[in-house]
């Protein structure tokens, strides 16, 4: 899965220094399911939630998927993560697979009900990551993560300086087999052949680092001064020669559309591919999916 571009904005300077906290190495707590996965399959996502733990003192989880591929958004919401702070590590592990850390990675909300909600990007399951801003290379969407491999992941561990918790999801084969068929659905929905997708030669590959396409200076002057943070989720239909077509805001976690606007407007006049080759070695059109993370440190 491609890397997600962040855009941090500060009064000296766009890089935020963190200082880390590491997570402690007691055994996690145990929570158990409260709820079965509850699907949620709309035109430009697939979602997949559960809830942990106690109806007094629940524990949720949310699987996001916008396209096909290992990658999706996690997304945690519980009490137990009041004090976890940007600065803060926090470690995520699924079953038997290497802890991914999001310190500096994570995006912080809260519920309607104020409910403490992080936002994480990930990859894969496996705790394997790519996502050098300024050397993103195509590492193609076609799956690398094995369904043995998802049947064998079967607890989630999210570990934060305050201790760690671990959530009893039992095999995650079925949840995210489900999940692959909806990114099929949606595929076919943007007028494109999955079957010819999920065998490309090349996936779009960008011309310029990502990581230029959105700066700073772009972050919307209003918002700024509200101190109004976003996460944006996008789509770049591309074509047969490499440009972009059409941009579409999948997901927007923002108070404000503008968000969203300056994310397509941007991404419009920087964004620049090589085309996605299918299985013959022709041009085709295609897809590029990724999430920008408008964050003032």
């Amino acid at each position: 899965m491609d890397f997600t571009r962040t855009v941090a904005v500060a009064m000296a300077a766009a890089t935020l220094l963190l200082s880390a906290h590491p997570a402690q190495a007691d055994a996690p707590v145990v929570l158990n399911p409260i709820t079965p996965w509850n699907a949620d399959w709309n035109p430009t996502t697939c979602t997949l939630a559960r809830g942990f733990g106690s109806e007094q003192d629940p524990f949720a989880i949310r699987f996001e998927k916008a396209a096909p591929g290992d990658g999706f958004q996690l997304v945690l919401i519980s009490k137990w993560l009041e004090p976890v702070t940007v600065n803060d590590r926090l470690e995520v592990r699924f079953g038997p697979y290497p802890a991914r850390d999001f310190k500096g990675k994570m995006v912080l909300a809260r519920t309607s009900s104020d409910v403490a909600v992080i936002f994480l990007t990930t990859s894969s399951i496996t705790g394997e990551e790519a996502d050098d801003e300024d050397n993103d290379k195509d590492k193609g969407q076609a799956p690398k993560v094995t369904p043995d491999m998802e049947k064998a992941a079967d607890s989630i561990v999210i570990a934060t300086r305050r201790g760690s918790v671990q959530l009893a999801t039992n095999s995650l084969a079925a949840p995210f087999a489900a999940l692959r068929a909806c990114t099929v659905d949606l595929v076919k929905q943007w007028g494109l052949d999955p079957a010819e997708q999920a065998t490309l030669r090349r996936h779009p590959v960008p011309k310029t680092s990502p990581a230029h396409w959105i700066a700073a200076m772009d972050y919307p002057t209003q918002q700024l001064r509200k101190g109004q943070q976003a996460i944006i989720m996008f789509r770049l239909m591309v074509d047969a020669g490499g440009k972009p077509s059409d941009c579409a805001v999948l997901r927007a976690y923002s108070q404000s559309q503008a968000f969203g606007r300056t994310t397509c407007d941007n991404l419009m006049k920087r964004a620049k591919f090589e085309p996605a080759f299918n299985a013959n070695g022709q041009a085709v059109p295609s897809f590029y999916v990724n999430t920008v993370r408008f964050i003032i440190p």
